[in-house]
């Protein structure tokens, strides 16, 4: 049967484990690209504004669309509970086994990174940190101090926050992988929202002082973002239990909720309680018109599908270590060069976006407990 039917009749997702997984490689892959492109044209904006630069109108459009990839992190959270779960729902692994295996895959590229940006920096940007900046980033410990959690590399606060997850996930699989979907989903939901909430209340009264929206210890805990690693996992039980019907028309709907969903979350970033509880909207937002496009992309056409795995395959199996390295290359660059109009720009991108991604390809993780995990 074709994934779609142009009647719109018994419109259902065939193979649905398998389709649905490639949906979502390609949603995370396109979040990465709108991740690097983000900061990418953040680090130029940044050069542009200091230097009293002039935008025209085509420039102001792209620079300020790109703010848009910073929410592609939202689809990273869905697609590591999914990733976990899926897995673990046809086999689970034991305590030790579960964390060498999480830990195997993220530290050893983390650190490489890490490393790996200190000596750029140094050497060619003459950038300094200190011993604490150096030990709490390689220990993963930044991510409790306001000052040391942007100290290297601003985006790796992730790492740490996905490890709690992690750790949350493991005290509470059983009752996320066996508990009634909506009773869980609204538990994480409503816990999340009460621990934003306590905050909003905090800096009110004075009792915090932090950037609401903005990256702090606070805002980098994992129960803020935990629900959203949750959706994955119960996406992940509803494709393996065939409990996950999806037509074209489903899709449409979705993506226009979606976009709607987003340009909510965008209006209330005007007000100062909108930068903290946006991300709940942006994370709907953002997954619905991903994960629409994915789904449509993927079950449109045998060849463009090909085609697209293909790419997704090449560059999803770094997907981790790009996001890990892109933004001190892009710092580098953007301090280094000069602006030159949209189109050198354009080009430049390209070529960046393929030096890092072969960078990345060094960095490859391998297993160094493959006696421990051996299935």
């Amino acid at each position: 049967m074709k994934l779609f039917n142009p009647k719109f009749k018994r419109n259902i997702l065939t193979k649905v484990d398998v389709d649905f997984s490639e949906a979502l490689s390609l949603a995370k892959v396109l979040a990465l690209i709108a991740i690097v492109l983000y900061h990418f044209l953040g680090d130029w904006l940044v050069k542009l504004n200091e230097g009293l630069v002039h935008l025209n109108l085509v420039e102001t459009i792209m620079f300020y669309a790109s703010k848009f990839g910073s929410q592609g992190i939202h689809v990273f959270f869905l697609a590591s509970g999914f990733g976990i779960a899926y897995s673990e729902l046809k086999s689970r692994r034991t305590g030790s086994s579960f964390f060498i295996r999480r830990i195997n895959r993220l530290y050893p590229s983390y650190l490489k990174a890490v490393l790996f940006s200190l000596l750029l920096y140094f050497v060619i940007s003459n950038l300094e940190f200190t011993f604490l900046e150096v030990i709490s980033n390689l220990f993963l410990l930044q991510n409790f101090d306001s000052e040391l959690i942007s100290s290297i590399n601003t985006n790796w606060w992730f790492v740490p926050t996905i490890l709690q997850m992690y750790v949350a996930y493991f005290l509470l699989r059983d009752k996320l992988l066996g508990s009634n979907k909506l009773k869980i989903l609204l538990l994480f939901f409503m816990g999340s929202l009460l621990y934003k909430l306590s905050i909003y209340i905090a800096v009110m009264q004075g009792g915090l002082d932090i950037k609401l929206g903005g990256v702090s210890p606070y805002s980098s805990f994992f129960l803020n973002y935990f629900w959203e690693f949750v959706v994955g996992v119960l996406l992940a039980r509803c494709i393996s239990e065939k409990a996950l019907t999806i037509n074209l028309f489903a899709l449409l709907v979705l993506f226009l909720t979606g976009v709607l969903v987003e340009s909510i979350g965008v209006y209330i970033t005007r007000y100062e309680w909108g930068g903290l509880f946006n991300d709940d909207l942006f994370f709907v937002g953002v997954c619905f018109i991903f994960m629409s496009f994915s789904l449509m992309i993927v079950g449109w056409t045998k060849d463009l599908k090909v085609l697209l795995l293909k790419f997704v395959a090449a560059l999803g199996g770094v997907s981790y270590e790009v996001y890990l390295i892109h933004h001190p290359i892009s710092r580098v660059v953007s301090s280094y060069l000069d602006y030159h109009g949209v189109f050198y720009l354009v080009g430049l991108f390209l070529f960046y976006f393929i030096l890092i991604v072969l960078i990345a390809k060094l960095f490859t993780y391998k297993q160094y407990f493959t006696t421990i995990l051996k299935e």
